[in-house]
């Protein structure tokens, strides 16, 4: 038998060192292995499953006409905190067509579809003009594009969450919602069901996208602020 420095109680499962965890996994571009074992560790402790270490906080998920006052209300409600929002659609230049978008913060969403009339255009427009300021998208250009060939002129937002991780991590793989999502906020995109949503099997990944955009926002900002 050879001696070991360890004892059976080191070898017990601990609370783990998710900030070094992190900072390993940013290095190595380990983006799917972060969350997954992190995941596996917590399961291994027996711990509950933490909702923002999976798949988001719970959604509601409502349309404009739903709510008094419509979109703009829904905004004003929110105070100055970031709203994040996911368009769908056409992102080519000069060929650009939004079919749908959503916005969220917190625990709320509400998805607009662009074909609804245009209302739902205008409130979308006045939004997206006049309150940028608190705003973030991922791919902003994409988004400009395709909300452009809608017939809406977006300003400039607070924050494209895709830029900056890009400015932290040139080299890094993929830029997409889901992978920065995973990699900064230990959150991985669920299977979605299509059958009884409200726009098919569109409304929920682009709800679940909004919400990682406005969570997704403060930590991007802290990062590079901070490099």
């Amino acid at each position: 038998d050879a001696d070991l420095p360890v004892t059976l109680d080191d070898l017990a499962i601990g609370e783990g060192d998710r900030a070094g965890w992190d900072r390993l996994c940013d290095q190595l571009e380990f983006n799917t292995l972060r969350a997954d074992v992190w995941q596996a560790m917590k399961q291994a402790r027996g711990d509950s499953a933490d909702a923002d270490d999976d798949a988001g906080i719970s959604l509601t998920v409502t349309t404009p006409d739903s709510i008094r006052g419509g979109l703009p209300a829904w905004v004003e409600a929110q105070g100055q905190a970031t709203i994040g929002v996911s368009v769908v659609g056409d992102d080519r230049p000069g060929m650009g067509d939004a079919t749908l978008v959503a916005l969220a913060r917190g625990n709320e969403a509400v998805v607009i579809d662009l074909a609804a009339g245009e209302d739902a255009v205008r409130q979308l427009g006045d939004v997206v003009q006049n309150k940028a300021g608190q705003l973030a998208y991922s791919n902003f250009k994409g988004a400009w594009h395709a909300l452009h060939g809608a017939g809406i002129d977006a300003a400039q937002p607070a924050i494209d969450v895709s830029l900056g991780a890009y400015l932290l991590a040139p080299a890094a793989r993929s830029y997409e919602v889901s992978d920065l999502a995973r990699t900064y906020l230990g959150r991985v995109e669920p299977v979605h069901e299509g059958g009884d949503t409200l726009f098919g099997n569109e409304e929920a990944p682009a709800a679940w996208r909004a919400q990682a955009i406005a969570d997704l926002a403060p930590v991007i900002t802290e990062r590079v602020a901070n490099v």
